[in-house]
């Protein structure tokens, strides 16, 4: 896993690694691909404030336009 934004003040360090908990405690409980997708999708676009985009994204393999 590859967090970015070394340079970013702590408080947003912070938010990004809480993030990325909350989707490994979501695939561990969330049996169904497309829920855990839809769920973790509202999360990034709650956390950034934007929507998941392929441009932007590290795993484009696994983006998959709605």
């Amino acid at each position: 896993m590859k967090l970015v934004g070394r340079g970013a003040p702590l408080k947003m360090k912070l938010a990004n690694l809480k993030l990325a908990a909350d989707f490994l405690a979501l695939a561990d409980t969330c049996s169904d691909f497309t829920s855990y997708r839809r769920q973790a999708r509202a999360a990034h676009s709650r956390r950034f404030g934007s929507p998941c985009s392929p441009n932007v994204c590290y795993y484009p393999e696994f983006y998959l336009s709605e």
